[in-house]
């Protein structure tokens, strides 16, 4: 049985990402890139046929990770700020598929 990968697990490893930086909002941002993706998860205020529906289909694809980064980018014009943004949200990817399957 595969376990749920929680928003607080990806937020704990966006900040690990995020200490290389200086600035407290760069790494609060590094941190959101980690976490964002799961905000296509709101459906389960609604119901569990839209969690099942939309959960890993919206926010966890190659258009949310560009997305992510450049809004990153154009908010701090860090490129390190955004590589590790990137870099968070493909964890994010990898944890789920790790621990919550496909």
């Amino acid at each position: 049985m595969l376990a749920v990968v929680s928003p607080l697990i990806h937020a704990e490893v966006g900040w690990l990402f995020s200490l290389a930086l200086e600035k407290r909002r760069d790494r609060l941002l590094v941190v959101a890139a980690a976490v964002v993706p799961d905000v296509d998860g709101a459906g389960l205020l609604f119901s569990d046929e839209l969690y099942e529906h939309w959960h890993h289909k919206l926010a966890h694809g190659a258009i949310a990770a560009v997305v992510i980064t450049l809004v990153v980018l154009a908010w701090t014009r860090r490129p390190l700020a955004a590589a590790l943004a990137l870099a968070a949200f493909h964890t994010h990817i990898a944890m789920d598929l790790a621990g919550s399957g496909p």
